[in-house]
């Protein structure tokens, strides 16, 4: 028998949930599939279990169901303002090494999703998830993602073996390594024919 969920498991898969449901999705949309699909839910309910409800059961399912697909609205509304924010804070490349680290993963993620990468989910800081921090899907791609948050030291070739370990024994197309810093010679020839793709800070500062 498989063990419950821990709060961490919980916690990414409201997190991932939120991400494809709500993010990005209008409000009425939401509104009318979940007040839509409460009352369907419990008629189905009642025919599955041979259940008689109450007057009013339907009216009450409805109810539940406009007010959960709001509050996912507006769960990511604020989601999206915090990311918008943190972009406005990153114009050049000075400013994109003045963020905090989990910034600089907002930033990160952002730029992927205006660059047409659908889905993209956070999995650093609590979340961390393999040395993972973001895993963005689209475009027929997965690709798993490090934001390394390095004002002055450039990232070293075992870093990029590291990550190439992950996209192998993953379920990955590539792997891609983030630094607003600079990686070392060695690593970008490490990196040289495979699955992986260096972003230094120039890179990501033309990317915005």
């Amino acid at each position: 028998m498989s063990p419950a969920p821990g709060p961490a498991a919980l916690s990414r898969w409201v997190d991932d949930y939120i991400e494809e449901v709500a993010v990005g999705t209008p409000w009425w949309v939401l509104v009318l599939a979940f007040g839509l699909g409460m009352p369907v839910i419990a008629a189905a309910g009642a025919l599955l279990f041979h259940t008689s409800y109450q007057p009013g059961t339907y009216g009450i399912a409805l109810i539940i169901g406009v007010g959960f697909g709001l509050g996912l609205r507006l769960i990511a509304r604020e989601r999206e303002r915090y990311r918008a924010a943190a972009l406005d804070r990153s114009g050049d490349l000075q400013a994109l090494r003045k963020l905090g680290w989990h910034e600089f993963e907002v930033v990160v993620g952002e730029v992927l999703r205006q660059h047409g990468y659908q889905t993209v989910k956070e999995r650093g800081g609590f979340q961390a998830d393999g040395g993972i921090d973001l895993i963005a899907q689209g475009q027929g791609k997965r690709i798993a993602i490090q934001c390394k948050h390095w004002r002055s030291w450039s990232v070293s070739s075992p870093r990029v073996r590291e990550l190439y370990g992950t996209v192998k024994g993953g379920d990955f197309t590539e792997g891609w390594l983030v630094t607003c810093g600079s990686f070392t010679t060695a690593a970008r020839s490490w990196a040289k024919g495979k699955e992986l793709r260096l972003i230094d800070g120039q890179k990501t500062r033309r990317a915005r």
